[in-house]
């Protein structure tokens, strides 16, 4: 997940496996800020409910689909793109 200055979050959840991912989901969920959480691809796999709310997608049209549709101007996908995977590889 990235902020808003491009750093990458990670969660560390105490309790791995199905509870632990329930309570992660949770926590997105339920968050009173925008928050969606993305594959290493760069495709939804969480959609929050105010990021719902604040964009007018719902989760089963944004889920699975690449963070890049929704870059605007379309001039500056190229930068957002190279920022993604230096975030994803650590950089």
């Amino acid at each position: 997940m990235l902020n808003r200055w491009g750093k990458s979050h990670r969660p560390c959840l105490v309790n791995k496996g199905m509870s632990g991912e329930i309570s992660y989901r949770g926590i997105i969920q339920n968050s009173r800020n925008l928050a969606w959480v993305l594959d290493s691809q760069g495709n939804f796999i969480l959609f929050n409910k105010l990021s719902q709310e604040v964009s007018g997608y719902r989760p089963r049209d944004i889920v699975g689909h690449s963070f890049a549709e929704l870059v605007y101007p379309p001039e500056d996908l190229n930068r957002v793109q190279k920022i993604y995977s230096a975030v994803m590889e650590g950089r």
